[in-house]
């Protein structure tokens, strides 16, 4: 089966790999897994192995009659023949009444699209293993005060704690890769360090800022709040108004949206 560049498919055939992968997973009969792009099975197979619950979603017509023959015998598997990014995955968990391990080689064309989307519906996961292109990760991963310091940065800080795993070879794929790839782990928090009514306003900073992150903070926002609301807003989050936008913390960031939203009772959200 050749992949579809359309559907950014890269099919994992390293059984070492898969094998860390799960094991990273630690699953039980009790878990609920999700796994995105299943391609040709190889990662479903010892998934299902494991006993968990396992539902595949895949958005290639081509590939899911071979999934079906493949694994329809198994009780615990379910196939869904959509795109990702257009699934409930509340839904989803609510059905199952059980929070969702997400176990996965994302397909790169949907990498930052679906971390997004995990993070807007964050009450359905529990945890995930996910294979991504290295650059990616060190920007999900990345410290405060470095160039690959970003929006996916500081918005996954605040719904869940990301660790690098360890990298993985382009010959551990079909086709290989023009680039290298990283496993690496999330644990989605009980509560979003940000609160409900505070994150439309914090996501709208957090892109603001870093669109423009040449510039300071106090001219980044000045497009979307009030000069003297902001700088009010950044006296008493303690941020200097200089301050560009790799250099502020993901704490900072919250602080300084849920000030900005006190002080605005919500006007700008």
């Amino acid at each position: 089966m050749q992949p579809k560049r359309r559907y950014g498919q890269h099919f994992l055939v390293n059984p070492g790999v898969v094998d860390k992968i799960v094991r990273l997973a630690s699953l039980s009969s009790h878990d609920l897994v999700v796994e995105i792009g299943p391609g040709t099975g190889v990662l479903t197979e010892r998934l299902l192995k494991s006993g968990a619950t396992v539902v595949a979603i895949e958005v290639d017509e081509r590939l899911v009659e071979g999934l079906k023959e493949r694994f329809s015998v198994h009780p615990n598997f379910t196939l869904l023949h959509a795109d990702a990014l257009r699934v409930d995955f509340k839904e989803l968990s609510q059905k199952y009444r059980r929070r969702i391990k997400v176990v996965s080689n994302l397909p790169y064309n949907i990498s930052g699209a679906i971390l997004f989307e995990f993070v807007d519906q964050w009450e359905a996961f529990d945890y995930m293993v996910l294979t991504l292109q290295r650059e990616v990760v060190e920007r999900i991963t990345a410290r405060c005060g470095t160039k690959a310091y970003g929006v996916l940065t500081v918005v996954l800080h605040a719904y869940g704690m990301a660790k690098k795993e360890f990298h993985v070879m382009p010959g551990s794929f079909r086709p290989r890769p023009k680039v290298f790839s990283t496993v690496f782990t999330l644990r989605m928090r009980e509560k979003p360090l940000v609160e409900k009514d505070v994150e439309p306003l914090f996501r709208k900073v957090v892109n603001a800022s870093f669109s423009r992150r040449r510039k300071t903070i106090q001219n980044a926002l000045k497009p979307i709040v009030p000069q003297e609301t902001l700088n009010n807003a950044l006296g008493l989050a303690d941020i200097s108004p200089l301050a560009r936008a790799e250099e502020i913390s993901p704490e900072g960031y919250i602080k300084l949206s849920t000030t900005l939203y006190t002080l605005t009772k919500g006007a700008y959200n």
